[in-house]
């Protein structure tokens, strides 16, 4: 039989989004507290291994995770989430994080973007998303620009990292502007 990973609940041509997996919550857990890794995800407190068995075993109606599985390599490298959805309201959230640095800087989290976004509104109906990203981490600033987000919002001094406050960018894709896009 194959692995879930082997076919992916959403299909990429690097990347396959596969159902989050508890027998990975320790590369979970190594990602989140990773000092490289969490340097923006705002975890200035460490996230206890329970606390992350406990948030993928709960279901919840306002969130959906999938694990970025590697499809050459054939291994998680990663995780992306909706987040807050507002079924009435029709918007979300969305977060990604790919945790094996080794793979940073191959587009590979741009991919991740495209493929939640197109699942947001495509599948999930949505139509507004939203993503937060702090101000120092270009790298996500560029991953969502490509896209199709636009910076709608600058927190002055909401985030903080290393000792130093910088403002939080409110970054948003509207469903009419994929439509767009997606006629081309």
């Amino acid at each position: 039989m194959e692995n879930a990973e082997d076919f992916g609940f959403i299909t990429g041509q690097k990347v396959n989004l596969v159902p989050l997996n508890s027998n990975h919550v320790d590369l979970y857990f190594k990602w989140n507290n990773d000092s490289r890794v969490r340097k923006y995800l705002g975890n200035v407190i460490p996230i206890p291994l329970e606390e992350i068995k406990k948030s993928i075993g709960s279901p919840k109606t306002n969130y959906v995770g999938f694990e970025v599985w590697h499809k050459a390599d054939k291994k998680p490298i990663g995780y992306v989430h909706v987040d807050g959805i507002n079924w009435m309201r029709r918007k979300a959230s969305i977060g990604a994080l790919i945790g094996e640095v080794e793979y940073w800087g191959k587009g590979l989290a741009t991919e991740v973007t495209k493929l939640i976004v197109d699942y947001c509104f495509g599948e999930l109906n949505l139509n507004k998303i939203a993503s937060l990203i702090y101000e120092p981490n270009k790298a996500s600033q560029k991953c969502v620009e490509r896209v199709g987000f636009t910076l709608e919002a600058t927190i002055g001094d909401a985030g903080y990292s290393d000792g130093v406050y910088f403002p939080d960018l409110y970054y948003s894709y509207y469903r009419k502007d994929w439509d767009l896009k997606n006629q081309k």
